[in-house]
């Protein structure tokens, strides 16, 4: 792999939980979906399911194909125990990471011993930035979707 070259890959199980995420928090009253983050609980669902990667429109396509026919029942388990946790979960009130207008600011406020402990690992959180950077999911044909 060449120093500078770009890696284009995405995890099409994020995508299959998000939808998941919003399919049933439209079956949760009103009043308790205005409790929950939807990123808490995508993230939650994916740290318990596989991450199936694509780098091609086929292997998306293959992919999706092989979740939605192999992982469906996984999928809406872990999205319900999802809701379930951050509902229960006092960590739900403590601030997301930050949207990607603001991603600078999270090295400007984790504590100097954090940072410092970051760097002498040479760990870097550009990969925040990165992260936030993407905008989404990339379609086939190039554009964005979010």
């Amino acid at each position: 792999m060449q120093p500078n070259q770009v890696l284009t890959y995405c995890n099409v199980m994020e995508l299959l939980v998000a939808q998941e995420v919003h399919r049933q928090l439209q079956q949760l009253p009103p009043k308790l979906v205005n409790y929950i983050n939807p990123a808490h609980a995508i993230a939650y669902a994916l740290n318990r399911l596989p991450a199936l990667y694509a780098t091609s429109p086929r292997g998306w396509y293959l992919q999706q194909q092989r979740a939605k026919a192999k992982l469906a029942p996984q999928i809406i388990v872990a999205v319900g125990q999802a809701l379930a946790a951050v509902q229960q979960d006092s960590l739900n009130m403590v601030n997301s990471l930050p949207s990607a207008e603001n991603a600078e600011n999270l090295e400007e406020s984790a504590s100097d011993v954090d940072v410092e402990q970051a760097k002498s690992s040479d760990f870097s959180l550009s990969w925040v930035r990165s992260l936030f950077g993407l905008g989404g999911i990339h379609k086939a044909d190039g554009r964005r979707s979010r």
